[in-house]
């Protein structure tokens, strides 16, 4: 019988509903029927999306912004409503049936269809003569639109409803008779519209009316919301399978249709769960725009048919926001047929969420998802995972979207995000681009801190076009007179004079500077004037920029005497805020005195949007969501980093101090533990009850106001009694006998959040915390949050927090973070002490656990440095100071490779269970790791304690010692010569002794002190043949090549396994200064060959020069191989020195160079014809004229100039020969006209004159 009922209710409200619907039609015109029915067909057959709903919005905005409803995007305003519409038709065939589809595709038409008609309606008017009816007309669209706005917040936007819908019968009746009066609200619109233009001039739809359709859809939607939330609780969906068997077969194609929309939906919760209409939406309703269509790269890539990218770029307020809102209303409205779809993001600076890759990314991908068989095969088999979440978007695309599809992606606020976020967001949207066909359009801040003011970020995007938006300056005039208008209508902005109005007008438009954010608030400031005088005097001395704009509204607010502690606290929980409050949310917030948990119910503000009135226009009311927000972004940077007077109002810090405080104070009231439903009567006598305080602590309205007045006219009646008054009222008001907490479930939610940002600020309610965290308020809060609750503690050393926690058993003590880190690693980096020997007081706390790295806790104390914390590891007896890390060092070799250490070092060699030779990965013991990093004070605790190996050897055979003297570390060396059984002379893996470390590098002290202590190995050679001369001569460290010569041991002439000796690697590496030592000692063979025939002049400049090699070594070395001296001032048969005839071949300046410095040259000895070798340079040419061009023979040095450069030649300049010439004279003769230069004019020859001038003094000539 039951079941019967039902369905007769069912039947009756399905009926009801199609009559409506008929009933609507029958008062539509005949062409306002045929497009009725056209759409309701095509919505049958392709069921409206979210984009049918941006598309009506967009029709209906475009059609108004240039009507006498002062511009404002009333279309905007139905959203939320048309979606709820817009899902019922969607979902027709499921909440319906499928022969009943056109009863929910006829409510999307009707609605759509009574919104369009009312814009034409409107339209028609514009151009009738009755100004008076186009303002009633206006005021009803406006009473209309709010409406839809109103039913919109508690609309029964479901999209699970046509997964729960068909197996329950509950809710198919409330949704026919919500929708039934959504039917009759559109028929009354409709037959507004159909009446003359006088009746329309004398009649519109009433108050009452509006309320009692609003009254009647708020109803039916919560008795929706109510049946959907159980059978959402009792999880009837779990038992799909089940249910659908017992289906019968021709529900067959409603089941695969919700295995279809069950995968969508849960891609799309995977995707973003974040809903990126809301920010379109307060951006649309900010303004109207064209200003895209001016431009031609705007209109190049909309038409585009391939993946691009128009970067629009404009400066901080210049309306860039709602221009990208007004390009997704464009971009819809263009294309009807194609369907395009048209995905957009605007990131919010109040909604951190919103700046993340995934939110950016996963909105854009959830958009462009359609439910088809393919994604549902491809979330049950492959599933959805958090982890690899780029990639599974991806896929998902794959599963139910083309390849050739097109699709525009419009993105606004990138600049809120960190570069970090911005790169991954970039890099994923080029991987869609080459995979789709995508055309991005985003806005860039034009400033000079803007990270895209280079356009360097977007240029890995497909062909990225950015381009500054068109001049504004005609929507800004509109904009103005636009306002203007609307508030000089509505009272708002009053002036004495008529001519000032145009005086505000042109003082506006040329101060705006393309700003319509500073507009806005200009105006606003010029609405709280009092007087003409008081107008004129704020246009003659306008703000120049925002900041200043900023500032001056909070200086206003000062003096008008307002609360500035309360300003301050309003802005601070704002800013804090991680979504818009609620003005309900805020004004419970403001009641909170930080560190009072007890609830009184008489702090809450009366008025409190009078006491929002504190911030002036710094604040914004979105008047459909209710939220309280900054007007924008840029007033956030104001407060927390204002330059204005090199001050800011708070720190971000502070902020969220301040709401830190107010929710842990909150949560602690005990109204939340004791609150009961129980409602008592007492009996008050009005006598005890004084007037001021009667208050009320209902909802506000007018007829509780009416109650409040009767209640003061009574107080003198005697015998009446207030508490019978006060039960009858809230028996006719019971919602409100209870107080609703409408800050508890933001406070619960985002508790964690603002504690933890807090916690190490100097949060002032650390008790409070306490017992927030001891009690049940949240429960609900994850273990995550938990987790991260108790790092932070330990962080800060908040010791009472981490205790309770550990207790409490809500947290895993050795739980890790991303880098592997315990919270007792925390405390140690951080330098908790107390903290530290707390935790190690848990058996819970395992101090072994390892990081990322393979760092244990211990290991943490040394490289921080910390000694009280090292000791209170080590003597708990839980620490092992052996443990290894990845690299296999123990906290030993982390002592030996930290500076500043040593006594830690100390410490855990008094360990008992120490191992001070244990090798690390490398093979290399803690010893030699200090002498690698020239860790001298822990090198000597570990040597002085006597448990290392101090000729301990690595892999290659190489000791410390070696390891000193390679790093010429003189201090090490002694350290460790003086230690007992050292090894001054092992040879490592290659042969190489300390000695030959010590003489590569040319450490003269250390090889002293490798010689002086015996044993050194002087004459030993390494694998390759070189001894410690060897590398000596190679490194040119003369003072080493000297100390080894005296070594008796010594052998100069000692050769390497390529047959070379010393005095080879001297010439070979340039070391002349080695060279000529090796020479001086006479006993070093200049005629030596290598293994290659090769003598040690072959290896310097000398074989560069044919002449002089020819000269001097095949005349004199090839028969003296065993030569050990070379004398230049010897002389031939011709009575020429060997520097003559050197000088005679035209040597390479190099080669006399070479010669001059290491071998000793008497400038005066002459020849036979008494001629110096400055004579026999005068004589000879350089080089040969006809080898070398002119410009060549200019550049090349001569050879008087190497012999006077020398400085031993300059005597020689003034010496005559046997003939009575001077070496100028013999230039001259010879028609040398290098040597005439180089004797007469070069700057040689002018400072060898210096210097004789100076040698004879100033009275010689």
């Amino acid at each position: 019988m039951s079941k019967a009922l039902v369905s007769a209710v069912r039947l009756e409200a399905e009926i009801r509903l199609a009559q409506a619907i008929s009933e609507f039609e029958v008062d539509l015109s005949t062409d306002q029927k045929v497009d009725f029915n056209a759409n309701r067909a095509r919505a049958a057959g392709d069921p409206p999306t979210t984009k049918d709903v941006m598309q009506l919005t967009a029709e209906i905005d475009r059609s108004l912004s240039k009507k006498l409803v002062g511009g404002r995007c009333l279309g905007t305003r139905t959203t939320s409503f048309l979606q709820c519409v817009q899902q019922f038709a969607a979902l027709g065939d499921i909440v319906v049936g499928g022969s009943q589809n056109l009863i929910a595709c006829g409510v999307w038409s009707l609605v759509r269809t009574s919104l369009l008609v009312c814009v034409v309606d409107q339209t028609k008017l514009q151009s009738t003569y009755i100004s008076q009816l186009i303002l009633k007309f206006s005021s009803y669209f406006e009473k209309v639109s709010s409406l839809f706005m109103a039913i919109g917040r508690s609309a029964p936007r479901y999209e699970r409803i046509g997964l729960l819908y068909p197996r329950s019968k509950d809710p198919q009746s409330s949704l026919f008779e919500y929708f039934i009066v959504v039917v009759r609200l559109c028929h009354q619109m409709v037959k507004f519209t159909r009446k003359s233009t006088l009746g329309k001039l004398g009649t519109t739809i009433n108050d009452p009316e509006l309320s009692s359709y609003q009254s009647q859809l708020e109803t039916w939607s919560q008795a929706i919301k109510d049946e959907m939330n159980y059978l959402m609780a009792q999880r009837i969906e779990e038992h799909a399978d089940l249910t659908t068997q017992l289906w019968p077969a021709k529900f067959s194609k409603t089941a695969s249709r919700k295995r279809e929309m069950n995968a969508y939906l849960q891609a799309i919760r995977f995707c973003s769960t974040f809903d990126h209409i809301l920010p379109w939406k307060q951006a649309r309703k900010a303004g109207n725009t064209r200003l895209f269509h001016r431009s031609p790269e705007y209109l190049n890539w909309k038409s585009g048919d391939c993946s691009r990218t128009l970067i629009l770029t404009g400066r901080l307020g210049s309306g860039k926001t709602v221009l990208l809102a007004n390009i997704v209303d464009d971009l819809n409205i263009e294309d009807h047929s194609q369907k395009v779809p048209v995905a957009f993001f605007f990131c919010r600076h109040d909604l951190p969420d919103t700046l993340k890759p995934q939110a950016i990314l996963g909105s854009h991908v959830g958009q462009l998802l359609r439910p088809t068989s393919g994604l549902a095969d491809y979330v049950e088999k492959s599933g959805l995972h958090a982890n690899n979440g780029f990639t599974s978007m991806q896929s998902l695309l794959k599963c139910c979207v083309p390849a050739a599809l097109k699709g525009y992606f419009v993105i606004d606020g990138l600049d809120e995000c960190n570069s970090v976020d911005r790169e991954v967001v970039i890099r994923e949207l080029r991987q869609l681009q080459e995979q789709y066909k995508i055309l991005i359009c985003a806005t860039v801040r034009q400033e000079p801190k803007s990270p895209f003011v280079d356009g360097t970020e977007w240029t890995n995007l497909a062909q990225t076009a950015i381009t500054a938006i068109p001049d504004n300056r005609q929507d800004i005039e509109a904009f103005i007179e636009a306002e203007l208008e609307a508030r000089i209508k509505t009272g708002r902005l009053i002036t004495g004079s008529p001519l000032l109005i145009l005086e505000i007008q042109d003082a506006l438009v040329n101060g705006s500077q393309g700003m319509f954010l500073w507009v806005a608030l200009q105006i606003e400031t010029l609405c709280s004037m009092a007087t003409d005088e008081a107008i004129r005097q704020a246009l003659a001395d306008l703000p120049r920029d925002l900041s200043e704009t900023f500032a001056r509204i909070l200086q206003r607010s000062d003096n008008l005497s307002l609360d500035r502690s309360r300003q301050r606290t309003i802005l601070q929980l704002i800013t804090a805020a991680y979504r818009p409050l609620r003005v309900e949310e805020l004004r419970e917030a403001l009641s909170v005195i930080p560190g009072d948990p007890v609830w009184d119910s008489s702090r809450l503000l009366n008025n409190i949007f009078g006491v929002l009135g504190c911030c002036g226009s710094l604040l914004t009311l979105d008047e459909e969501e209710m939220t309280v927000r900054l007007v924008h972004s840029s007033v956030k940077q104001f407060l927390v980093e204002s330059s204005v007077n090199d001050t800011s109002l708070f720190t971000l810090n502070e902020a969220q101090r301040t709401m830190a405080d107010v929710i842990v104070t909150y949560l602690n009231y005990g109204v939340f533990e004791t609150q009961v439903s129980t409602k008592i009567t007492p009996k008050i006598q009005v006598e005890s009850a004084p007037s001021a305080v009667i208050r009320s602590t209902l909802e506000s309205s007018g007829g509780l106001r009416d109650i409040a007045l009767k209640l003061l006219k009574s107080r003198k009646k005697p015998g009446f009694d207030m508490g019978k008054t006060l039960a009858e009222i809230r028996a006719l008001h019971p919602r409100e006998s209870q107080q609703v907490f409408c800050f508890l479930q933001y406070a619960r939610s985002n508790c964690f959040r603002h504690v933890l940002q807090s916690l190490g600020n100097g949060m002032q309610q650390n008790t409070l915390l306490l017992r927030l965290l001891n009690g049940n308020m949240l429960d609900s809060a994850s273990s995550e949050d938990w987790n991260h609750l108790l790092f932070l503690a330990a962080e800060i050393g908040n010791d009472e927090v981490v205790k309770l926690l550990v207790h409490s058993g809500r947290v895993n003590p050795n739980t890790q973070n991303s880098d592997g880190r315990t919270p007792l690693h925390h405390a140690v980096f951080c330098g908790r002490e107390t903290t530290v020997a707390l935790l190690l007081e848990f058996p819970a706390v395992n101090p072994e656990m390892r990081d990322a790295e393979g760092w244990t806790p211990l290991n943490s104390s040394i490289i921080c440095a910390s000694d009280t914390i090292c000791k209170i590891l080590i003597e708990s007896g839980r620490a092992d100071p052996n443990a290894a890390n990845m690299s296999g060092q123990t906290p030993l070799h982390v002592a030996a490779e930290n500076l500043g250490v040593a006594d830690m070092a100390g410490m855990l060699l008094q360990s008992s269970d120490i191992d001070p030779g244990r090798l690390d990965s490398s093979g290399e013991a803690p010893l030699y790791r200090a002498v690698q990093r020239e860790n001298t004070d822990v090198a000597r605790v570990l040597i002085e304690s006597g448990k290392v190996d101090i000729n301990a050897r690595t892999p290659n055979s190489r000791t410390a010692l070696h390891e000193a003297a390679r790093l010429s570390n003189t201090g090490l060396v002694k350290l460790l010569l003086d230690a007992a059984g050292v090894a001054h002379s092992t040879p490592d893996a290659t042969g190489k002794t300390p000695l030959h470390e010590a003489a590569a590098t040319g450490a003269e002290e250390i090889a002293v002190l490798l010689i002086d202590g015996g044993g050194s190995g002087v004459e030993l050679a390494d694998e390759a043949g070189l001894t410690a001369l060897h590398h000596a001569a190679t490194r040119g460290a003369v003072g080493v090549v000297k100390r080894i010569l005296d070594c008796r041991e010594a052998d100069p002439n000692a050769k390497d396994c390529m047959g070379r000796t010393s005095l080879h690697l001297a010439f070979k590496h340039g070391k002349y200064t080695v060279a000529k030592v090796l020479i001086g000692t006479k006993k070093v063979s200049l005629g030596a060959q290598d293994h290659a025939g090769r003598v040690p002049f072959d290896h310097s400049t000398l074989r560069d020069s044919r002449h002089t090699f020819e000269r001097l070594l095949k005349t004199q070395l090839t028969k003296h191989s065993s030569m050990m001296e070379l004398n230049l001032n010897s002389k031939f048969e011709d009575g020429q020195t060997l520097l003559q005839r050197v000088i005679a071949s035209r040597p390479n300046p190099e080669t006399l160079y070479l010669l001059l410095e290491i071998f000793d040259v008497d400038p005066e000895c002459r020849g036979n014809n008494m001629q110096t070798a400055l004579h026999t340079a005068a004589i000879y040419q350089t080089a040969d004229p006809l080898l070398l061009d002119r410009y060549q023979l200019d550049m090349y040095e001569t050879s008087i100039e190497v012999l006077l450069d020398s400085g031993k030649f300059d005597s020689a300049l003034d010496s005559r020969d046997e003939n009575g010439l001077t070496p100028l004279d013999l230039a001259e003769v010879y028609a040398n006209d290098q040597g005439v230069w180089a004797l007469q004019a070069s700057e040689s020859v002018l400072r060898a004159r210096e210097r004789l001038q100076g040698r004879r003094g100033p009275g010689r000539k």
